[in-house]
């Protein structure tokens, strides 16, 4: 039986991912590194540290990035976003969910002070038992180590769990 619903929040309950892409890509643009926003939004819903190696050779990654992951967060944060919004219906998804006695666990990339911006955005404070972000996990994501720490926090094992997020195959 399912016991908990394991959901990323960050471009699956609150529609940021095209944010996110443009953040990216103006980051990359400051640092002289062009790139399209078609090959940002490729690479949404990766962390920073899987993500910047796609664009960034590896002799100048140690250099560039700390200050990549620094001044998109800063962009990000002040220009973007303020613009975030829920998807349609995301409350009253994970209402039903918890209706049905299923917990809910957010994994997610992001830090915890933007899973307080986005849970405030989708109206979920109350109904979220446990979360985990990238600082609970070894690698981000496509790594599955998120998900992984969301289950350990919540103590329920894979085969009690779904999962609702951003997937990648390589």
């Amino acid at each position: 039986m399912t016991e908990v619903l394991l959901s990323d929040i960050d471009g699956t309950l609150v529609d940021s991912n095209a944010l996110h892409a443009e953040a990216w890509r103006r980051t990359f643009e400051h640092f002289g590194i062009q790139i399209g926003l078609d090959e940002a939004w490729r690479q949404i819903g990766k962390g920073g540290d899987q993500l910047i190696p796609v664009f960034v050779s590896e002799i100048n990654r140690n250099r560039l990035q700390p200050q990549l992951e620094a001044f998109r967060k800063q962009i990000f944060r002040r220009d973007y976003m303020p613009r975030i919004v829920s998807f349609a219906k995301s409350r009253e998804l994970v209402v039903r969910v918890k209706e049905c006695g299923i917990k809910i666990a957010l994994a997610t990339s992001s830090d915890e002070a933007d899973i307080v911006i986005y849970k405030r955005i989708v109206g979920m404070d109350d109904l979220v038992e446990q979360f985990a972000t990238r600082d609970d996990a070894k690698e981000s994501k496509p790594n599955p180590d998120i998900f992984a720490a969301a289950l350990k926090k919540i103590g329920i094992c894979s085969e009690q769990a779904i999962a609702r997020g951003t997937f990648f195959t390589k």
